[in-house]
């Protein structure tokens, strides 16, 4: 982004863009043009340039909002989660986080072209946010969990995670229904939580 809007106006004006971007990526793909977006925002290229500069940061905003929309759905009633078992803690987030991607198309879209998107300071925001979230969780339960290496433990948490999900999200036809996929991961990781941490 050329430059964090300031005033009210000018950030209505960022998220205008970005809720575009959403909507054009996901018809058009990579194929996408900030021609697309300003037609679709129904604003100029020349406003549209005041705040981007080129399509990938217009991608690189919608990836960022899409992170941090993850954030705030596993950050929702944190308090109440903490109280929750492993199993059904994670379980509860995983399908808050396959809801908000599932029914959101720009989100879609970006599952769709994961791997061919620059998403590495979205992804490190998401996963500072994490390891914030699993150390509350194993504080409130150190009775039942110490983990080895934290840090370890939720990179390879968090990657298998993401990184099946997108995958999953990705396909035009999956093999299987979104509720095994859930069911599947929880069971994986709560075997590895247990692992790695159970006292």
């Amino acid at each position: 982004m050329r430059k964090p809007p300031q005033q009210q106006r000018s950030q209505v004006m960022v998220q205008n863009l970005i809720e575009a971007t959403a909507r054009a990526f996901d018809r058009r793909g990579l194929h996408l043009t900030t021609r697309d977006v300003a037609e679709e925002a129904g604003v100029s290229v020349g406003s549209l340039y005041q705040y981007f500069k080129n399509k990938d940061e217009l991608l690189a905003g919608l990836v960022s909002r899409m992170a941090a929309d993850v954030s705030l759905v596993v950050m929702r009633n944190l308090p109440q989660r903490l109280a929750l078992d492993y199993p059904t803690f994670y379980k509860s987030c995983l399908l808050e986080i396959v809801a908000l991607v599932s029914d959101n198309p720009g989100y879609r879209a970006v599952a769709r072209h994961w791997h061919e998107l620059s998403t590495v300071q979205a992804v490190q925001t998401a996963e500072q946010q994490l390891m914030e979230v699993a150390r509350q969780y194993m504080l409130h339960h150190h009775n039942e969990y110490q983990p080895r290496d934290l840090q370890v433990s939720v990179f390879v948490g968090y990657n298998s995670t993401v990184y099946t999900v997108m995958r999953y999200l990705s396909l035009p036809h999956p093999p299987f229904g979104i509720d095994r996929l859930v069911n599947e991961l929880t069971e994986m990781m709560s075997a590895y939580a247990e692992r790695n941490g159970k006292v």
